[in-house]
């Protein structure tokens, strides 16, 4: 990329040049190809939803980023970079895009250009592979080689390849594909079944000689009286020998509602999506759905969330700045923190029985240490404290440590120990020991 007054200028013929305030982070050919992925995109209405859900949880997860010490980061220019993410896109957008672009082709990109983020079309990149790595993208166009990234600007993110290492992974269309095709399919037979007469096929037929025209005639008395669903069931009657044969078999008889339910349970598991979130609402409650949805957040949103911060951090944010860390926060989702409070009553409960302590619960909802309330001393605390603060202040003024100290707190026993101890005392170091041996 180059800089001409300010404006990045573009680097092949096919991004805006002459017009400098055309440019903006979503030029042609970074996001155009041949529409290859975009029959099997809209193919299939259960695999369209399992999709767009995937893509809508992960993009609505909250993010943030944290520096060395875990303190949330306010300002920053990878933060800008994200939120913007392109003037004809957003953050929500390209992840959502991301994901579905990982299930229809195994791989996604994004370009780093200075301090612009763009998504790569993944149908027009490919990887160049040699034994020492990814050396870089070509991204091709109608045939043509149109650009090539350094393996430094892009941010590539891939689903597991059994066979390489570095190159794309199986689809999960791909692995879907003939349960979309399934569903598909029957889809057609439905629609065929009713746009002809709603009834199954039949075959018209009489022992005596039926002219042409009178054939026809009587085809389209056959269509207009019982063509179309809403003229099922309706009662026929013909004369002259004529007879009705059923060449196919009814929907029923085919068991097309169990094919189809079928297609779509193959979908929804090889999506790992619900089925009841996608659609199946005959049995679906409010309680059912949110924990399907819970279910679907806890199995696959989260440790997949963990696969896109790992690309992130990798291939953007250590090249921006390796101070800080991107991550995701799922725990702040509101159906996550009603999980949160069912376990802060579990330990709660187990605390007030014994069986753990107040440190550990703390740690198991990752809370600091620095959430305990403070302890207040007992009095009896409260007062050695002071007395060995004027034990070492007479010891640094160059004076007897066993001073003079008058109180009812202590016991006389006590009193009597420590001041056989503090005699000869000549340090502060040796005082501490003195008194925590009297707290002890």
């Amino acid at each position: 990329m180059q800089i001409r007054d300010g404006i990045y200028s573009p680097r092949s013929q096919y991004r805006v040049v002459d017009r400098p305030e055309w440019y903006y982070p979503g030029p042609w050919e970074l996001s155009t190809g041949k529409r290859t992925a975009g029959t099997k995109y809209s193919r299939s209405p259960w695999a369209f939803a399992c999709m767009q859900i995937r893509g809508s949880e992960l993009a609505n997860l909250p993010w943030r980023l944290v520096d060395g010490s875990g303190r949330i980061v306010e300002q920053h220019p990878l933060i800008d970079m994200l939120n913007t993410f392109g003037r004809e896109s957003n953050y929500s957008e390209s992840v959502q895009s991301t994901e579905i672009d990982l299930l229809m082709q195994g791989k996604a990109f994004w370009l780093r250009d200075a301090d612009l983020l763009q998504r790569l079309n993944p149908s027009t990149i490919e990887p160049k592979v040699s034994a020492a790595g990814i050396s870089e993208f070509v991204q091709t166009i109608d045939g043509k080689i149109v650009n090539r990234f350094d393996r430094e600007e892009v941010v590539y993110f891939r689903e597991y390849n059994p066979d390489n290492d570095l190159l794309p992974g199986v689809a999960v269309m791909e692995v879907v594909k003939q349960a979309v095709s399934v569903e598909y399919e029957s889809g057609f037979y439905v629609e065929a079944f009713f746009k002809n007469d709603a009834t199954p096929s039949v075959l018209l037929s009489t022992e005596q000689t039926v002219q042409e025209g009178e054939m026809n005639k009587v085809k389209a008395w056959w269509v207009k009286s019982f063509g179309g669903s809403k003229k099922a069931h309706k009662v026929g009657f013909a004369d002259k020998g004529l007879k009705a044969q059923i060449l196919s078999t009814s929907l029923r008889d085919i068991a097309l509602v169990e094919v189809r339910d079928q297609a779509r349970n193959d979908i929804c598991a090889g999506m790992r999506v619900p089925k009841i979130l996608v659609g199946a609402m005959e049995e679906a409650t409010y309680a059912n759905a949110q924990e399907a949805r819970k279910f679907m957040i806890e199995d696959l949103i989260i440790p997949r969330s963990t696969y896109y911060a790992d690309v992130i951090n990798a291939d953007l944010v250590q090249r921006v700045d390796p101070g800080v860390t991107f991550e995701f926060d799922p725990e702040s989702l509101q159906i996550m923190q009603e999980d949160l409070t069912s376990k802060w009553a579990r330990l709660d409960l187990a605390i007030q029985r014994g069986a753990i302590s107040a440190e550990f619960a703390r740690q198991e909802m990752g809370w600091p240490e620095t959430a305990a309330p403070s302890v207040q001393p007992t009095p009896e605390q409260a007062t050695l404290r002071s007395w060995a603060k004027k034990s070492k202040n007479a010891i640094k003024a160059g004076r007897d440590a066993n001073v003079e100290f008058e109180t009812d707190e202590i016991s006389l026993a006590t009193q009597a120990a420590i001041r056989s101890k503090l005699a000869g005392v000549t340090t502060t170091a040796e005082v501490d020991k003195v008194f925590a041996n009297g707290r002890s």
